[in-house]
């Protein structure tokens, strides 16, 4: 054997050894850009959906609010028709105001 291939053979392990660690050098990459892309994710989908659910509680809130005005005008409408219907039966009478 010529000293060639006594080198090649050498070499042999210990480029088997670099490739493995290699190897595992690139999974180990691959999986902690994994963890942090989807680290990343959630974290968005987390503030996005707090986000979300502020809007919707001020809308719910604002409605609310809108919802309450409206049933307390209407309800002081129907109070003040009640009231003027009672003036007028008091002014009246109860047989007054005959109907056929």
């Amino acid at each position: 054997m010529g000293p060639e291939h006594q080198v090649a053979r050498l070499l042999r392990p210990l480029r088997n050894n670099v490739n493995l660690t290699t190897n595992a050098l690139s999974r180990a990459a691959l999986g902690l850009a994994s963890a942090a892309i989807n680290t990343g994710l959630a974290i968005w989908t987390w503030l996005d959906f707090a986000d979300a659910r502020g809007d919707g509680e001020a809308r719910v809130s604002a409605t609310a609010a809108a919802m309450s005005d409206l049933a307390r005008s209407s309800l002081a409408t129907i109070d003040r028709v009640i009231e003027s219907v009672v003036a007028r039966i008091d002014e009246i009478g109860l047989e007054g105001p005959a109907s056929e």
